[in-house]
Parts: structure tokens; sequence; C-alpha cells
């Protein structure tokens, strides 16, 4: 099991690495500023979405 954990996680980092060096950089030269910043906006709006529908409430 943990092999196979170990492999995941391998993967996982692999694909997040083509991310940054590959998706990331061609973002970047395909919008302009105008459209980054939109884009970073968006992002950043269901990142907050996100973390509210994770909170636990305290009884």
């Amino acid at each position: 099991m943990q092999n196979e954990l170990d492999l995941i996680g391998k993967k996982l980092e692999q694909h997040i690495r083509k991310e940054e060096r590959i998706l990331f950089n061609k973002i970047q030269e395909l919008l302009i500023d105008n459209e980054l910043e939109i884009l970073k906006n968006k992002i950043e709006y269901t990142r907050q979405d996100y973390l509210k529908s994770c909170a636990t409430k305290s009884t």
C-alpha cells in the first residue's frame, strides 16, 4: 500500500510541475494583463467559496 501511495504522490508532483512549467507560462503568453487579472479574481473568488464550504461550525 505504501508503494502505491508513493507512486501516486510522485505522479501528482510531476503533474503539478508540468502545470507550473508549461500551462501557466502558456497562459501568461496568451492573455493580456487585464485578462490575467480577471482570471486571478475568478480563481480567488472560487477559492474563498471553497474555503467557506470546508469551514466547520463550532457548537
